[in-house]
C-alpha cells in the first residue's frame, strides 16, 4: 500500500460557549395527527462541555398517532465492536470511556396523548478530574411501556393457560462528549486488501473487495467518513464507490468492506482510499493497484 498525504490549508475559527439552558420539557400538541408513528429527534447528541461544568441538551419524544403512548427513559453505557455493532452494558456495568454516570435525565418516564410531543432533558455534569479531559460516551434509552395483561384460563376448566407476547418497541439515541481541549481526531489508514472474487463464476455480482482499516491513535472522538475512488490505469474510467460514515472511538480500530460493482470494466486499477475525519487540516489517504480480469465465459 503506497502512503499519500494531503494537507489542505484552511483559516477557521473556533470557539465554544456554555449557556445554561431554560425548561422546555413542557409538552407540545399538534393541530393535526398524521398517525405516521413515534418519532424521536435527534438521533445523536454531541456535547463539549468543560470538565468542571455541566450541560443541557434535550431530545424530543413524539407520538403522532391516534392512541397514547408510554415511555421510560434511562441512560447506560456501551461498546462497540471492529464492525460498528454496538452492545449495550447492563445497569451499573460502566464503559472505561462511558459517560453514563455523569447524566441525569428530566423526565424518566413520559406518558403521551395522541399527537402529543416531550422534551427529555439530558443534563451532563462532568467532573473536573483526570479522566474528564477525554472523549466518552453512553447512549439515552426510551423503551415503551405495556400494562402487563392478566393471564386468563385458555380452556373452561381452567387446566390450561393462554400466554401471549406483548409486542413494544424502543429507541436508542448516541450521546459524545469531545471536551474543548481535544481539538484533532487522529485517524489513521492502517491496513488496506484486495480480495477477488471467483471470475469463473458468471453469476458473481461483485468483482471482489476492497478491505480498509482505520485506526483512532487521539483521545477525541472521529466522526468520519471514508470513500475510494476507482481509476483504470489503461484507459482512465474512473468511479467511486459509496462513502462509510462512521464513529471511531480512542484507541479504537475500524474494519470496512468495500464490495467492487459487478459491471467494473476489465483493466489495472489503482483505488484511492481517502479518510476524512473533519480535520480542517489534514486527511489520511493511500493507494492499493489491483486488476479486474474478464469474465469467463460459462463452461458448455
Amino acid at each position: 500500500m503506497r502512503k499519500v498525504s494531503l494537507i489542505f490549508s484552511l483559516v477557521s475559527l473556533l470557539w465554544g460557549t456554555n449557556i445554561k439552558a431554560q425548561d422546555n420539557t413542557k409538552p407540545i400538541i399538534k393541530d393535526s395527527i398524521t398517525d405516521m408513528g413515534v418519532a424521536v429527534a435527534p438521533a445523536m447528541v454531541k456535547f463539549n462541555t468543560i470538565p468542571g461544568y455541566s450541560d443541557v441538551k434535550y431530545v424530543t419524544i413524539t407520538n403522532d398517532t391516534k392512541k397514547p403512548e408510554k415511555f421510560k427513559i434511562s441512560i447506560a453505557d456501551y461498546d462497540m465492536n471492529d464492525k460498528g455493532s454496538v452492545k449495550q452494558l447492563p445497569a451499573n456495568i460502566y464503559h472505561e470511556y462511558g459517560i453514563s454516570k455523569w447524566i441525569t435525565i428530566s423526565p424518566s418516564f413520559v406518558e403521551l396523548k395522541a399527537g402529543e410531543a416531550k422534551k427529555i432533558a439530558i443534563t451532563l455534569s462532568v467532573p473536573d478530574s483526570a479522566n474528564a479531559y477525554r472523549s466518552g460516551w453512553a447512549m439515552l434509552i426510551i423503551d415503551e411501556m405495556k400494562e402487563r395483561q392478566a393471564i386468563t384460563p385458555k380452556s373452561a376448566d381452567g387446566k390450561s393457560m393462554a400466554m401471549g407476547i406483548i409486542p413494544t418497541f424502543g429507541f436508542a439515541v448516541y450521546m459524545f462528549q469531545n471536551p474543548p481541549n481535544v481539538k484533532v481526531n487522529k485517524l489513521e489508514l492502517t491496513k488496506l486488501k484486495y480480495v477477488s472474487n471467483d471470475q469463473s463464476n458468471v453469476n458473481v455480482t461483485s468483482r471482489g473487495t476492497i478491505h480498509a482499516s482505520a485506526k483512532n491513535v487521539g483521545d477525541g472522538l472521529g466522526f468520519s467518513k471514508m470513500y475510494i475512488e476507482l481509476t483504470n490505469i489503461n484507459n482512465g474510467y474512473k468511479t467511486k464507490l459509496s462513502s462509510k460514515q462512521f464513529t471511531i472511538f480512542p484507541k479504537m480500530e475500524r474494519n470496512f468492506d468495500f464490495p467492487l460493482p459487478g459491471e467494473l470494466p476489465p483493466g489495472k486499477y489503482i483505488g484511492s482510499v481517502i479518510l476524512d475525519f473533519g480535520s480542517d487540516e489534514t486527511l489520511d489517504a493511500a493507494e492499493i493497484e489491483f486488476e479486474i480480469t474478464p469474465m469467463n465465459p460459462p463452461k458448455k
